[in-house]
């Protein structure tokens, strides 16, 4: 068992010979199985290997006890260990994090301080087969994409998880046969954080389902890693497309229109990590309305970013910039009168509205793109207006049966609050009929006894020369 364990380390390839390791060592079986193991490879293949140990400070004197095993478990071992102590549950306070995250945050921390200060090649953690089916798990209940259900991979940058196809059940055994003594830390079998949750009560679950649920969701994970990578290569073919300008990354709108959203919202993401080093989360909301913006480029759109990035989505280009960029809004269009045949030129560059008045065909074609509206003309007697909204203003959607606040319409739609004072409204009179790129009022819906209609477009994209 032990022999095969360590083969299997070394057929991961992830460690090559005369790298130098920094082992990430907190006491328990799993980093004690590991820096054993590594000692074993470590003369074969010219290895330098350290062992890090950072103390968190949250179990009193237990903590310093596994300060001082790991300490003297590495030197019987031949092994230098460097130890340091931090207030986690300071850190988690300030930068107001979980005790779980800040713990997280400044174990890395620490470990890329000690490669840095040392050299080292790699930076070895004990993660093993079953802490990526609980991975795994997590991300599915939190209903993440396929980046999260990716789990842990073995190798990125220089963090490695040469254990990461080991179950737990195989790691004991290694301490067993090897009589290796290890810390044990309690507060992992009390079910009060949601991993712990996961490990003592939906795992034990699911294996009376399946008894090899911990390696086949292991497994699930190794195939959709393969996926990830394949979007990942095409979303950085895309990303290159683009072009520097200054302290701005400038992408072809009609090429990224080109693209999957699988892959989009990959080179969305690519593109505004390129602009940013700070260690902010762009969320999944951010993601979908900037490709909302791009797959519908009918009017200029902006979108500050998290990470002080701002992204600009014209007709024609997508722009993003890591420089501070203080938006202002275009200034109010006064109202504009539609013709009911021809075009409309919009003032301010804001494109035209498109209008024809046309007898009613049966079947009548209706239009998919919310741009573009078909609506009875029969009770249009008054005249047809273009402008933005007014204070307190109600209309009547389509099949609400009733009357709405264009406030609240708004906020449904989720028309961003910076854009709602230049949202465009169709009116018949002092009645908004139509919310441009959204939904049309119950006034001029088609029914069967409609008998002309108003075939009406509005297009950001083109603007009077």
């Amino acid at each position: 068992m032990a022999t095969n364990l360590i083969q299997r380390i070394k057929q991961n390839n992830i460690i090559k010979p005369h790298d130098c390791v920094v082992v990430g060592l907190s006491g328990g079986p799993d980093s004690v199985c590991l820096l054993h193991a590594l000692t074993q490879l470590q003369k074969n293949m010219s290895l330098t290997i350290y062992a890090a140990h950072l103390n968190h400070n949250l179990r009193g004197m237990d903590a310093n006890q596994d300060a001082g095993f790991a300490m003297a478990f590495s030197k019987k071992l031949g092994i230098h260990c460097i130890v340091k102590s931090e207030d986690v549950e300071a850190v988690a306070r300030k930068e107001k994090l979980s005790i779980e995250a800040a713990g997280r945050q400044c174990r890395y921390q620490f470990l890329e301080e000690v490669a840095d200060k040392i050299g080292a090649d790699k930076i070895a953690v004990a993660h093993h087969l079953n802490d990526q089916a609980e991975t795994l798990l997590l991300h599915l209940l939190r209903g993440s994409g396929l980046t999260g259900l990716v789990g842990m991979i073995q190798q990125r940058e220089r963090i490695i998880r040469p254990l990461l196809s080991i179950s737990r059940e195989e790691i004991l055994r290694y301490c067993d046969e090897h009589q290796l003594a290890y810390r044990l830390d309690t507060t992992n079998e009390e079910p009060v954080v949601m991993r712990n949750r996961v490990r003592l009560e939906l795992i034990p679950l699911m294996e009376t389902y399946n008894p090899e649920v911990v390696r086949a969701l292991g497994r699930t994970a190794s195939l959709l890693e393969r996926d990830e990578r394949t979007l990942n290569t095409l979303a950085e073919e895309a990303i290159k497309q683009g072009k520097k300008v200054k302290d701005k990354v400038v992408h072809d709108l009609n090429s990224l229109k080109s693209l999957p959203d699988a892959v989009l919202s990959r080179v969305i993401r690519g593109i505004w990590r390129s602009q940013t080093e700070t260690n902010h989360t762009l969320l999944m909301v951010h993601v979908e309305n900037v490709m909302k913006a791009v797959r519908n480029p009918v009017q200029e759109k902006n979108f500050q970013l998290p990470g002080g990035v701002t992204v600009f989505v014209t007709p024609h280009e997508l722009v993003c910039t890591g420089e501070h960029v203080v938006l202002t809004s275009k200034a109010p269009m006064s109202p504009v009168m539609i013709k009911e045949n021809g075009t409309t030129w919009l003032p301010q560059g804001r494109g035209c509205i498109r209008a024809t008045r046309e007898k009613i065909s049966i079947p009548m074609k209706m239009s998919n793109n919310p741009y573009k509206q078909i609506l009875s003309a029969d009770c249009l007697k008054e005249e047809l207006i273009l402008r933005h909204r007014y204070q307190g203003e109600h209309w009547e959607p389509l099949g609400l049966g009733g009357k709405k606040s264009i406030k609240k319409t708004f906020m449904e739609m989720k028309i961003p609050r910076e854009e709602r004072n230049q949202q465009l409204l169709l009116c018949h009179g002092k009645q908004v009929i139509w919310i441009v790129g959204n939904g049309i009022s119950e006034r001029v819906r088609v029914t069967p006894e409609t008998k002309e209609v108003l075939v009406i477009e509005y297009d950001a994209g083109r603007a009077l020369e």
